[in-house]
């Protein structure tokens, strides 16, 4: 089951599905209608559409708490699609249910209703704080979901407390290393060339967007930098102009932050050194990209990072807790602290200015990525997962059974009953 989103989770689930071994796997995605669904079915997968998926979860950086609590709202709402999830499950009779993002709580309580082994998958480290929305999570993983799969060591050490935790690297295609878009970063520029600064992901405040921003603006001096954002909206441009998108603007639950950015840009005079692209291909921005940076709040790496780091591409990451584990610092790439411009603008001056310390990060990178991310390695653990799961529910139904009745030995007389 997936949210329905284009953003990293979708990437990563096509790429899993590609590399099952053939034969081995026939998937049902349910999700709601998006641009990813195409895509989904040229890999042979089913695709049945549900209007919504209820979320419940709190995120490192983006905590569920303050106006944010307003949001319970939509978790409730969609929950009204329940029955509709119930009667796909009934009607498919899987023999996993994977879903596809931590917040799928409903959704796992229904598989579990159903006598469904439960895969549920981590891919955002959880608020660490213990509260409310912790325990609650916590128990009802406990109680419904099977295994839980996180996607690195951060997200793991985010979970403590949570049994049948494993990690699972995201998936990368093979062809990413081995193709021309791998080629590792340059060890040294030609004259009057630039050095490309590449923000590939949403544009989010928790993205680390304005911190970016920022940090482009105390680096206006080097005329050698180039800022490429790569992002867009989460929603269209039609919703932001429509009534209720300006509603929703008013109040901070959908701000419009490429025209923000787009402002911003003009009001400092930066069109030459500060570009935004939209949202573009991921390889043909890598192709252009000596440096990729990822600012978020949200205590771990992005698909962005190791995407950059197959092809050579060192990045700069901020993180509040340090898990050296995607990026380690100094090794693969950069960490700095979260929500800190100058600390931000210091990595990149770093980086600009030596070629070859690009070129080793770049290349460590692309080694270590290689082998933690491989899409054939990683979807033979998956698959090891789901067949353990189902060999699981197989012997808990041989032992619910109903056994016969037994028979008592023949007595000394040679009767029996």
């Amino acid at each position: 089951m997936h949210s329905g989103s284009p953003a990293g989770s979708a990437e990563s689930l096509c790429v899993l599905l590609e590399h099952f071994p053939a034969n081995t796997v026939s998937a049902t995605v349910l999700c709601p209608d998006g641009e990813v669904l195409p895509r989904l079915e040229k890999l042979g997968a089913t695709v049945r559409i549900v209007p919504g998926v209820s979320m419940f979860h709190s995120m490192e950086g983006v905590p569920l708490r303050g106006l944010r609590l307003l949001e319970l709202g939509r978790t409730i709402w969609m929950m009204r699609y329940g029955n509709q999830i119930r009667a796909a499950i009934r009607e498919t009779q899987p023999d996993v249910v994977h879903l596809n993002e931590r917040g799928m709580l409903h959704a796992a309580r229904i598989a579990h209703e159903e006598g469904v082994p439960v895969v549920l998958h981590a891919r955002s480290v959880a608020e660490r704080r213990e509260n409310w929305v912790r325990r609650l999570s916590t128990r009802a993983i406990r109680r419904h979901v099977s295994r839980v799969v996180a996607i690195d060591e951060s997200v793991r050490a985010s979970l403590d407390g949570i049994p049948n935790l494993e990690v699972i690297y995201n998936p990368i295609d093979e062809r990413t290393f081995t193709g021309a878009a791998a080629a590792p970063a340059r060890p040294a520029r030609a004259a009057n060339s630039s050095i490309r600064v590449t923000y590939l992901t949403g544009l989010q405040e928790f993205k680390g967007i304005r911190e970016l921003l920022d940090s482009a603006l105390l680096l206006r001096n080097r005329a050698d930098l180039v800022f490429q954002i790569a992002g867009s909206n989460s929603r269209p441009e039609a919703f932001h102009r429509s009534l209720r998108g300006r509603f929703l603007h008013l109040f901070g639950f959908a701000p419009d932050i490429e025209s923000e950015v787009r402002r911003w840009i003009a009001s400092h005079r930066l069109e030459d050194t500060v570009k935004l692209l939209g949202r573009v291909e991921p390889d043909a921005v890598l192709a252009e990209t000596d440096i990729l940076v990822f600012p978020s709040w949200l205590d771990g790496p992005g698909r962005s990072v190791f995407e950059a780091g197959a092809r050579g591409i060192p990045a700069i990451v901020a993180l509040r807790h340090r898990v050296e584990d995607v990026v380690v610092d100094g090794e693969t790439g950069l960490i700095v602290p979260e929500r800190d411009p100058h600390s931000l603008a210091q990595a990149i001056f770093r980086l600009a200015d030596d070629g070859d310390l690009r070129h080793r990060l770049g290349r460590n990178a692309r080694t270590r990525y290689r082998r933690q991310f491989a899409a054939r390695a990683v979807a033979d653990r998956m698959l090891a997962l789901y067949r353990a799961l189902v060999s699981e529910r197989t012997l808990t139904d041989r032992e619910d059974r109903p056994r016969p009745a037994s028979h008592e030995m023949p007595s000394a007389t040679g009767s029996s009953t």
